[in-house]
């Protein structure tokens, strides 16, 4: 397991036996992603970025993101869950 896999791990909601607290993240943490999360919504209402959460069967598959969106180009950014690794999630989805 990556550092990626293992930090996902300790900072969702829902990710330990504390019933769906955020474990593992400081108040300031939190208040930081708070605050990048509405920017991040706030540039994808306005068109600039897009951000997909593909789920199947009520299990993530992974995150795809197009940042920088004009007429003509984006730039792609992904990650595909574990259990979804080498079984062609990010070819299909792309």
């Amino acid at each position: 397991m990556g550092s990626d896999s293992a930090w996902s791990r300790l900072t969702v909601l829902g990710g330990g036996a504390e019933g769906g607290e955020l474990i593992g993240v400081t108040t300031q943490a939190y208040r930081q992603f708070a605050q990048r999360h509405n920017i991040l919504l706030t540039e994808q209402e306005a068109g600039i970025n897009a951000f997909y959460l593909p789920v199947d069967d009520g299990s993530v598959l992974g995150r795809f993101n197009l940042h920088n969106i004009t007429e003509a180009t984006a730039t792609l950014g992904y990650r595909v869950a574990d259990h979804t690794a080498g079984r062609g999630v990010a070819t299909a989805t792309v």
